[in-house]
């Protein structure tokens, strides 16, 4: 089944562009997020972000968006690759768990 999917995605540029470009929505929204959860009291679990903020949230934003956008265009770059197909899954399914994470905490707070 995993074949079948990574066939898939390779197979359908397109598909794999929309699945990349979520992959950027999502750092986003988890950036929006933390910083909610920070201005609440809350603290950022990730060290390096921590490191980050302590600096400045700008810093921490220009670093992870151009951090994750940098890996989306290594990926779609090597996008004929199983490994990088692999890794587009590994991460898009990470950030579609740390969104749904902040989301339950979010309904929880209510």
């Amino acid at each position: 089944m995993l074949e079948n999917a990574l066939l898939g995605l390779r197979d359908r540029p397109g598909l794999l562009a929309l699945l990349l470009m979520t992959v950027n929505l999502l750092n986003i929204l988890d950036f929006s997020f933390t910083l909610n959860v920070l201005a609440a009291g809350g603290a950022e679990a990730n060290p390096v972000m921590r490191s980050l903020f302590d600096v400045g949230a700008e810093w921490a934003a220009i670093f992870k968006v151009l951090a994750v956008l940098a890996a989306t265009v290594i990926l779609w770059r090597h996008r004929r690759f199983r490994s990088a197909l692999v890794a587009t899954c590994l991460i898009a399914s990470v950030f579609s768990a740390v969104v749904i994470y902040h989301l339950v905490l979010v309904v929880a707070a209510f």
